[in-house]
């Protein structure tokens, strides 16, 4: 199954929970109509009256009906829009706080590590990354509409229990749910549910406010109650309605996330190739006292999100399964292996040696096989807590770091040509792509990578080697902290690193680049678009690069909600002509003349039989960018007839050139799509 069938599931899933959604708000209005009319008869009948079910469903039926069904639209509106904001919104309602990403902090700085190579790997952008610094509980989730707002929440106990590798289970395991199109779900999930915890929420305010009501008048001279025992009883029926509401809730949450979470658990294993590492995890949360469980007031609302279950629930409620069902389900000798481990820790402890050599001796390993087994433990151990620190080890922002271990850009080579199937999967080689790919970035740039003003320096200082020297000696802009780049400390350093840095990597460098400053205020993301555009625009002459730069920076700084969906292909037929064109070019760049054409017709009858397309010659970098931008909005089935038709272009001559995959990443970024780092077997093209 490849990401847009995931993609079409999750849509069928989405259909099947309105459906849950309109089950639980008919059961919520039954619930509040009869106990709304037992209580009215009740008073009635204590007033000498009569009231009948025809007089119930006569007028009051209807009005109680219409509010209550007002009241949980209300509620998933409101949470709605708020979402709508981005992925940044369920951490900040859950009190967590973003992570310094030039934080010192040895657990930060693990986290951050593992979090950017497996960003890298998996070919998405970097996540803004929150810690929920009071819990306790071992616990993760992501949030998030579209790739570029997406968040990665962890949770202090995570961290501080979890080892390496443990953690890098995690983090895949919540990277998946991004590769597999959970988030969007999810993110609707929890909108219905606010809707469904509205009306409970109202019920326990009001039962709330009459028994402090109760308690005053008590003390006072005051002793009518009537009006606060009303209010408790209307409170007390709203309070029972909603959590039927809940009740449901949980139904809708255990129905839609326990496949997904099996699906996940299978795919993070597949990352990262290691499942002690997820299992490990798995087995800590069931060994802490806390478990995975998160104190917040709105745990209930991201329960489904989570790695583990954050909520203390009954399992036929439960949104996760079984933590030990997961184990055997990714790592059968696991549980084995550990109770095996646990009984010689037992038997170990229980030995007691009668002479000085047997104590000496009672604690050596039993052969050379766990002798050396234990040394590559710690060997790995240390190299993975090595490559954690490095960021710390340098006192000047963006000195290089000195390392042994030099990473060469030609490590890497493949003939295996990319298809349709490798958008929203990670490689079996990328984990330790993304992880070499990272190193090399931290030996030229070190810690400089995460401050921002060095960030926007670096930024600048790979548009401007795309200009020439005379325009880029006139230019005279500023960074955002008002200090001019020219008389900049560390400008011509920058240069010097960049000239280092392979071509292939580039892309890399701009994903870590936008990370940090996508945290930065709104105004300052502004400056830096505004400026680039003017670095850009200065030799009246857009190149391939500076189109992918811009592209790139766009889309990850200019933020904003997506446009409406693009359902027919009528109205961008101008945009798709300029696209395809383009890969044909790119893909006949070597070959005789007219070759772009024909490959170009080829293409567009093979994919788009009932479309008229024609070549386009002449391509400016404005024109291309907004094709691109244009192209974004298509519809979940016009997106991977694009794709094919764009990688059918590039397939024509059997290898894959830098351009084209630099133009193939930003117009699957623009998509939406997450697609991993290829490694390029051939030069740059002219």
């Amino acid at each position: 199954m490849d990401f847009f069938e995931k993609q079409t599931l999750a849509r069928r899933k989405s259909t099947l929970l309105v459906t849950y959604f309109v089950i639980a708000v008919v059961a919520t209005v039954v619930v509040i109509n009869l106990l709304s009319y037992l209580s009215v008869r009740y008073f009635a009948q204590s007033q000498y009256m009569i009231v009948t079910p025809r007089d119930w469903f006569d007028g009051p039926f209807w009005w109680l009906t219409l509010t209550v069904v007002g009241a949980i639209a209300a509620g998933s509106l409101w949470r709605f829009v708020r979402l709508r904001k981005g992925g940044s919104q369920v951490p900040l309602m859950m009190g967590a706080l973003p992570v310094d990403l030039q934080s010192k902090d040895t657990l930060h700085r693990r986290l951050i590590n593992v979090t950017e190579e497996m960003s890298i790997a998996a070919g998405t952008p970097i996540p803004q990354i929150f810690i929920l610094q009071q819990e306790t509980g071992i616990n993760a989730f992501v949030a998030g509409y579209q790739l570029q707002d997406m968040t990665l929440t962890v949770s202090q106990g995570a961290l501080e229990n979890l080892s390496r590798d443990e953690l890098q289970g995690v983090i895949a395991h919540e990277f998946s749910h991004i590769q597999n199109a959970d988030t969007r779900l999810n993110m609707r999930i929890m909108a219905l549910l606010a809707g469904l915890l509205f009306i409970g929420s109202i019920g326990s305010f009001l039962c709330r406010s009459a028994a402090i009501t109760r308690t005053r008048r008590r003390f006072s001279m005051r002793s009518n109650n009537k009006g606060s025992g009303g209010i408790f009883a209307i409170g007390s029926i709203l309070f029972l309605a909603g959590y039927t509401g809940l009740l449901f809730g949980r139904f809708i949450q255990a129905a839609v996330s326990r496949q997904r979470e099996w699906l996940a658990d299978a795919t993070a294993v597949q990352y990262t190739r290691n499942p002690d590492g997820i299992s490990g995890a798995l087995s800590k949360i069931a060994d802490n006292s806390y478990q995975s469980w998160l104190d917040s007031a709105n745990a209930q609302e991201v329960n489904h999100m989570c790695f583990s279950e954050a909520l203390k629930l009954r399992q036929w409620l439960a949104s996760h399964p079984p933590l030990d069902q997961r184990i055997k389900a990714i790592n059968p000798m696991f549980l084995t292996r550990q109770r095996a481990a646990s009984n010689a820790e037992k038997v170990k402890a229980q030995q007691v040696p009668t002479h000085p050599e047997a104590a000496s001796f009672a604690g050596r390993p039993l052969s050379a096989t766990a002798v050396s087994d234990r040394r590559a433990a710690h060997s790995t151990a240390a190299d993975s807590t090595a490559s954690d620190s490095t960021d710390t080890g340098s006192k000047n922002i963006g000195s290089p770091l000195t390392t042994s271990q030099t990473i060469s850009a030609d490590q890497h080579t493949t003939s295996v040509l990319p298809d349709k199937s490798i958008i929203g999967t990670v490689p079996e080689q990328n984990y330790a792509l993304g992880h070499q790919i990272l190193n090399r970035l931290k030996q030229l740039f070190g810690d400089g990578l995460h401050n921002a003003v060095y960030a926007e320096a670096l930024l600048y200082t790979m548009v401007l080697r795309e200009t020439s020297e005379q325009v880029a000696s006139q230019l005279k802009f500023k960074l955002s902290n008002n200090e001019t780049l020219s008389d900049w400390q560390q400008s011509a350093r920058l240069r010097d690193q960049l000239k280092r840095l392979p071509a292939d990597q580039h892309l890399s460098l701009l994903e870590i680049i936008t990370s940090v400053l996508k945290a930065q205020p709104a105004s300052i993301k502004s400056h830096i678009i505004e400026q680039t555009g003017v670095i850009i625009a200065a030799d009246q002459r857009t190149t391939f690069a500076e189109f992918i730069m811009q592209s790139f920076i766009v889309h990850h700084l200019a933020g904003g909600t997506p446009g409406r969906t693009i359902n027919s292909l009528n109205k961008v037929t101008p945009h798709l002509e300029i696209i395809l064109s383009m890969f044909a070019r790119l893909g006949t760049i070597q070959e005789e003349k007219d070759a772009d054409k024909i490959l170009f017709n080829k293409v567009s009858q093979l994919h788009y039989p009932l479309t008229p397309l024609n070549f386009r010659r002449k391509i400016s970098g404005s024109l291309l960018a907004n094709a691109v931008r244009a192209l974004s909005g298509l519809n979940h089935h016009l997106k991977p007839i694009l794709i094919e038709a764009c990688l059918d272009c590039i397939k024509s001559d059997d290898k894959i050139i830098d351009k084209e995959y630099q133009l193939l990443r930003i117009t699957v970024e623009m998509l939406d799509c997450p697609m991993p780092p290829l490694a390029i077997s051939t030069p740059t093209a002219a």
